[in-house]
């Protein structure tokens, strides 16, 4: 009797292991698709917070060998601007302005940005300030007049923003977004009907 229960109870096993291991894995490559995807999600949201920190870095101990360098500084006040320490931004662009010989307008147009994003995006009178030198410069520096065109927009004067906006276009300067401005502008232009 003995030897009879034996082959069945290793058949059981041996059956039950294997509907196991196959439900098991059958479901291995969802289960690893969902770990790859949990984990470029989390690299997604932590590698440009430590790639900003170590250019801004980098850039202070670059600016630590040659601190009359207006390039460096220039390039750490975006990397402030792109890490959210607007008044850090300030500070830094005035130190490039400062030390850039000839400026050019997007020292200013950067600085009216850092300005316009301390000020809690705000259109004050240092900030329309340093867009006009921007502007009195290259009458056409994007980074101004799309400023300028987002604040009339916002302040319901729509044709003036579309005026701007149009501007932007007919320059014809290679890295428009010229599908979001168009957009901008066919929004503006619902509002006027």
């Amino acid at each position: 009797m003995k030897n009879k229960k034996w082959p069945i109870l290793i058949s059981t096993v041996l059956i039950t292991g294997s509907l196991t291991s196959y439900a098991w894995l059958g479901s291995y490559p969802q289960l690893i698709e969902q770990k790859t995807e949990l984990a470029e999600q989390l690299i997604e949201q932590q590698v440009p917070d430590e790639i900003q920190k170590t250019r801004i870095t980098a850039l202070q101990e670059k600016l630590y060998q040659d601190k009359q360098n207006g390039q460096l500084w220039y390039q750490l006040g975006h990397a402030y601007l792109l890490n959210g320490e607007y008044e850090n931004a300030v500070i830094v662009f005035d130190y490039a302005i400062r030390l850039t010989k000839p400026l050019s307008s997007d020292h200013y147009a950067s600085k009216a940005t850092a300005l316009y994003y301390s000020n809690k995006q705000q259109m004050t009178d240092q900030v329309n300030e340093q867009l006009s030198l921007a502007l009195a410069i290259d009458e056409n520096n994007q980074t101004a007049l799309m400023m300028l065109a987002n604040e009339q927009f916002m302040q319901a004067r729509y044709q003036q923003a579309v005026t701007l906006w149009v501007r932007i276009l007919d320059s014809n300067q290679a890295d428009i977004d010229r599908v979001g401005i168009i957009h901008r502008i066919n929004q503006a232009k619902q509002f006027l009907k």
